[in-house]
């Protein structure tokens, strides 16, 4: 798995045909980009960080990019690794991020309506039920808004 530059790792694992990545940077904090699917910090991301030798408990935040669940599926396993790190999203995924019934319901399952759906495997991966291969206060980051909580 790479250090893209001095400080950046991208983490890679496998996702049905195609690769999902995560990005770890490291510096004087340290900042993960998406915590990958259900299974993918304690098979993928955690491996990784011991591997390069970084401590979970040195994370200081994880963003997540959008409300997918492969982006925002690891959320709790990644805070029971790195209990200190502020997890952040922007504020209209917030809910979404924050309640897996919720993405059900108003992400995955809107479609529904217009007779259109998503295939069964889809449905197990937003379930958490799909393995991947090896709420709080408002912030502001230039400008843009965002919801982080502990």
């Amino acid at each position: 798995m790479p250090e893209l530059l001095p400080g950046l790792h991208q983490i890679p694992q496998i996702l049905g045909p195609r690769y999902l990545y995560q990005y770890l940077l490291v510096g004087e904090r340290s900042l993960l980009i998406d915590t990958g699917c259900a299974n993918s910090p304690d098979e993928v991301i955690l491996p990784y960080f011991g591997e390069i030798g970084f401590d979970p408990a040195r994370l200081d935040t994880i963003l997540i990019s959008h409300a997918d669940v492969d982006h925002m599926g690891g959320n709790a396993a990644m805070h029971r690794a790195a209990p200190r790190a502020i997890l952040a999203c922007h504020h209209g995924d917030a809910a979404w991020i924050g309640s897996r019934q919720a993405i059900l319901a108003e992400r995955y399952g809107w479609y529904r309506r217009f007779g259109i759906d998503y295939p069964a495997e889809v449905w197990r991966l937003a379930r958490g039920q799909h393995q991947a291969g090896r709420a709080g206060r408002p912030a502001s980051v230039r400008g843009r808004s965002l919801h982080a909580r502990r």
